[in-house]
């Protein structure tokens, strides 16, 4: 652990060293309304915006659960220490190959099929966790990670960027990276509760507990295909006037 805390550090200092070469690139001051956050939470008139944003909060707070919990379900079902980072990282390898691959998904099927298909992969993935206890189809549903991210949260933010303004662009993405980490921080007390809940003396019943994130993710899959209308070419936000 120090070791990758000492390699982070070098890592980060090095990030901003080079964020000091970056142009500066201050805000308009002539944009029709200063108060970019106004115009964020005025978009929360509009329904399907409302929805991605709910969706977006409530998905990672069962999203979490695999964040939190899959490092300690891997070695019940057979996976030894020395191949859990390994496993682990076919999710991180899988997002660079799926990300490679949402541009072209996305302009082929829209917003709306793109997200759901990574709220799918969410729901598939909490499946097999649930109901499988050999390693093999557990390894295999972890390269849905690429999915689950490019899909579902990358492309809410493309979505995003495609409908808001260009003086709104950054707020836009601020919140709703907020709406998510919010979620992320509320999952990690649910997890941690419903680990607790369904953990005795003989151990965790992990069926019942990656069953609780399945069923949250159906939920949420549902919510966002009745609520959700795309509008690709249709900016929610209040153009620019020049």
């Amino acid at each position: 652990i120090g070791d990758s805390l000492f390699l982070a550090g070098i890592l980060a200092i090095v990030n901003g060293l080079y964020c000091l070469t970056l142009p500066h690139t201050p805000p308009k001051r002539d944009a029709a309304r200063k108060f970019a956050l106004g115009k964020v939470l005025g978009m929360l008139k509009d329904p399907s915006f409302a929805t991605l944003s709910l969706v977006s909060f409530t998905m990672m707070i069962f999203a979490s659960f695999y964040y939190m919990k899959t490092s300690n379900f891997l070695p019940t079902i057979g996976i030894t220490d020395r191949w859990l980072s390994a496993v682990m990282s076919i999710g991180q390898v899988m997002e660079i190959l799926t990300m490679l691959l949402l541009p072209w998904f996305y302009r082929r099927f829209g917003a709306k099929t793109t997200i759901a298909v990574g709220l799918g992969a969410w729901l598939l993935r909490f499946v097999v966790f649930a109901v499988c206890t050999h390693p093999a189809p557990v390894v295999a549903a972890q390269a849905l990670h690429g999915f689950c991210f490019a899909f579902a949260i990358a492309a809410a933010m493309i979505y995003v960027e495609t409908i808001c303004s260009p003086d709104v662009r950054g707020s836009m993405q601020s919140f709703l990276g907020w709406m998510m980490a919010l979620g992320g921080l509320l999952g990690a007390y649910v997890s941690g509760w419903v680990h607790s809940r369904f953990t005795v003396e003989r151990g965790s019943d992990w069926h019942s507990i990656w069953l609780v994130p399945a069923a949250g993710f159906v939920v949420v899959l549902l919510l966002f295909l009745a609520g959700f209308r795309a509008r690709d070419a249709e900016p929610v936000a209040e153009p620019v006037q020049s």
